[in-house]
């Protein structure tokens, strides 16, 4: 599903209410493509990840693996503009869970981290 159709998109900024748009505007998109469980956003229940469905898996490579095929899946779906490179999950020693998304937008590279805190051993 293509909301975009490779069209230059703006929005507001979800910190401070300005106009964003290009690499923030996609920055944003990614963050709450990966933060947002499916089934709570209102008309778009589909939107999101299944990230949270595996909060409590172990720090294993399976439970690795699996967090990348469900966040590279949901990207794909839900962020066209965007061509993705590789995504990775790494487990830090203070409980944080670091996503690595590197991604082009119309030609740049993105290199995006997104920290999830709480305990994922």
């Amino acid at each position: 599903m293509n909301y975009y159709h490779g069209k230059n998109v703006s929005g507001m900024c979800a910190k401070t209410g300005t106009l964003i748009s290009g690499i923030e505007h996609v920055r944003q998109s990614l963050d709450r493509i990966v933060l947002t469980r499916i089934g709570t956003r209102v008309q778009r229940r589909t939107f999101g990840s299944d990230l949270f469905a595996i909060v409590s898996a172990p720090g294993n490579e399976a439970t690795r693996l699996k967090t990348v095929s469900i966040l590279a899946r949901a990207i794909l779906k839900w962020e066209p503009r965007v061509k993705l490179s590789h995504i990775t999950f790494a487990l830090n020693s203070a409980g944080k869970s670091i996503i690595e998304i590197v991604c082009s937008y119309g030609g740049q590279s993105i290199n995006h981290n997104v920290t999830i805190i709480g305990d994922a051993s």
